[in-house]
């Protein structure tokens, strides 16, 4: 009816002294169709065995600790190392914001670049971005950004570092709370650099403009004039500036979604 297994386990070291090699631990199970059992009649080498055994499964558990935590620890330094910020140029920025309706197709088809956009912000303010081209044949750009305001809201520098994507996994992972998706049509208009962005989330359905030039007077004749295309919902031309330029920046819409306005015509 039942089965007797010997096992016969290596030489293992006790304090005091080391088991002979004539010596093996005898362990044995009684084996049934529903259960093991420990035979009763267990002989004093039987039990010595077992402690033995038992010091060295808790010394190697303890060694499994001690490796594990070093494993996390060379974990977190590699994490820390790829986060780093290391900022290899500067980029001078001048533009205005406009908030704008979603523009006809005919205005879209002029698009020179269409990118998909995928913007996340740190705890400490850096945009950690990535960017896919609709070009297929074009490869994705990742990039950390931290921006400094220079002369006025208008003009900027933006710090950036070049990311590889396991420098951009390590750190968008840091991004979960204060994200957003756009699709970006870039438009060359003369002097002028346009962006139209859609947003999409819980964004979908809102648009902004961006225009980017060489000098703000350049900015200011953009404004004086520009395409009908710049008007917003109301059908009236609206520039962002002061406040409401920083209540609608990508890192506030990011952590706040859209701000309400009074007057403002829902989507």
């Amino acid at each position: 009816m039942y089965n007797t297994l010997q096992i016969n386990l290596p030489r293992l070291p006790t304090r005091s002294r080391r088991v002979s090699e004539e010596h093996v631990i005898r362990v044995r199970f009684l084996v049934s169709a529903h259960h093991f059992t420990l035979m009763s009649k267990e002989t004093t080498q039987d039990r010595r065995g077992l402690k033995i055994l038992d010091r060295y499964i808790k010394a190697r558990k303890k060694d499994q600790q001690k490796e594990e935590a070093k494993a996390k620890q060379d974990e977190e330094k590699r994490l820390a190392d790829l986060r780093e910020f290391r900022p290899t140029r500067d980029v001078i920025e001048i533009e205005d914001k406009y908030l704008i309706s979603p523009p006809p197709d005919e205005v879209l088809a002029l698009a020179t670049r269409i990118l998909s956009i995928e913007v996340g912000y740190t705890p400490q303010d850096e945009r950690i971005r990535e960017e896919r081209d609709w070009d297929s044949n074009i490869a994705p750009v990742w990039n950390d950004v931290k921006k400094i305001r220079r002369k006025g809201e208008r003009r900027q520098v933006e710090q950036t570092e070049e990311l590889s994507k396991e420098q951009y996994d390590a750190r968008y992972a840091l991004t979960p709370d204060a994200r957003l998706i756009k699709t970006r049509y870039e438009i060359i208009l003369g002097e002028y650099r346009v962006h139209l962005d859609q947003f999409h989330g819980v964004l979908e359905g809102r648009w902004m403009g961006e225009v980017e030039a060489e000098s703000e007077e350049a900015l200011d004749e953009f404004f004086a004039n520009p395409p009908e295309y710049f008007k917003n919902s109301q059908g009236e031309i609206d520039r962002l500036y002061g406040e409401r330029r920083n209540s609608f920046s990508s890192k506030r819409l990011a952590r706040f979604g859209w701000p309400e306005e009074i007057g403002e015509i829902a989507i």
